[in-house]
Parts: C-alpha cells; structure tokens; sequence
C-alpha cells in the first residue's frame, strides 16, 4: 500500500481496520484507542491513549539514549533508563570511548521495569518493544551484550558482539515483570548512529 490512509471516526464507528501490505504511519488525534496486531514499519503517532494489551500507554513511541557511561574494568553496567524509553523502538547509541574489546552488561528486568513506569509506561508482561545497540565510539573495538548478574534477561538469537560502525536490533520481550528476552535480529552496518 502506497501513500497515507486516514479515517475520520466522526464518520462513523470504526471498529476494524483490515490492512494488508507495507504501511509507514497510523495517526489519531482524538484519543481512539488503536489496536495493531501487525509489525509498524514506519511511525505509528497517538496523540491521545494508545492501549496496548488493555493497558493505556503515555510516554514517547520512540527514544534516543546516548550512553557515555565511564568503563570499569572493560565493562559498561547500563542502566533501565538506558535501554527504555519508547514503547515502539529504543536506540541506545554507546559513545563511551574504549581502548579495548568490552561488555554491555544489561541491568536487572526489574530496574529495567522501574524505568518504563519512571518514562510514563504501565510495563505488561508479553510487552515487547524494539531496542537497537549502536557501536559509535571513537575507537576500533567491538563491544558484547551480556546479562545482567541474576541473568533475568535471556539473550538469544546469533552472536551478541556489536562492532564499531555497526548496531544490532533485539526484539525485547518481557515475559514477566522480573524476567525477559532480548532475541537478536540480525547486526547492521550504520553510516551514523541517529
């Protein structure tokens, strides 16, 4: 489908909306709740409630985190705040300079979760949301995701080793409200983090 499709509830009831092929945006602007069961490759805009799973959502869909947390001992611990922010898609751009290969170490689910309800989002478990990893720092090295130290996250999916120049997407889902999974989708060359 190519082009915008909008639709005016003034209008009438709208109750379904059957969408097949590629769409970039789904707009409201007077508080309809929308419910999507499909993948949004572009923007979805809500300027009203969003109810997802029957939970109405405030917060920003998506969220920019740059990360320039000093290294210990070639490790960078990441915060909840971190890694969340936007209900749709993260991007966690790591600036921090290395001299060396590093870990990413992931903080706990549950410090992930205080962080959703701190940015204005009620966490569900089956919740899932896009986070992309970028390696823009200044140097040569790659760094590696890891789980936190109670390994609440499950990491899975192919290598977790971000190079420079390069970021990789995880589908994250939180399966409870203290454990999750953060499965790879794939590592991507970047000319510029966002």
């Amino acid at each position: 489908m190519a082009g915008n499709m909008f639709f005016d509830s003034s209008k009438g009831d709208v109750n379904t909306m059957n969408i097949t092929g590629a769409f970039k945006s789904l707009s409201t602007s007077d508080g309809l709740t929308v419910g999507v069961n499909a993948s949004v490759g572009g923007n979805l805009s809500v300027s009203g409630t969003l109810t997802v799973g029957g939970v109405a959502q405030a917060g920003p869909a998506h969220a920019y985190n740059a990360i320039t947390t000093a290294v210990g001992s070639n490790n960078i611990n990441l915060t909840g705040a971190n890694i969340t922010g936007g209900w749709l898609l993260v991007a966690a751009d790591v600036q921090t300079v290395i001299s060396a290969g590093c870990t990413l170490t992931l903080p706990s689910v549950a410090a992930t979760v205080t962080a959703m309800e701190a940015a204005g989002f009620t966490p569900i478990a089956g919740m899932t949301y896009e986070l992309d990893v970028y390696n823009d720092q200044s140097g040569s090295y790659n760094f590696t995701l890891t789980a936190d130290t109670g390994a609440t996250w499950t990491l899975a999916g192919t290598a977790q080793t971000i190079a420079k120049g390069t970021m990789r997407r995880y589908l994250v889902t939180l399966t409870s409200l203290t454990a999750g999974t953060m499965q790879s989708l794939g590592e991507f060359t970047v000319a510029a983090a966002p």
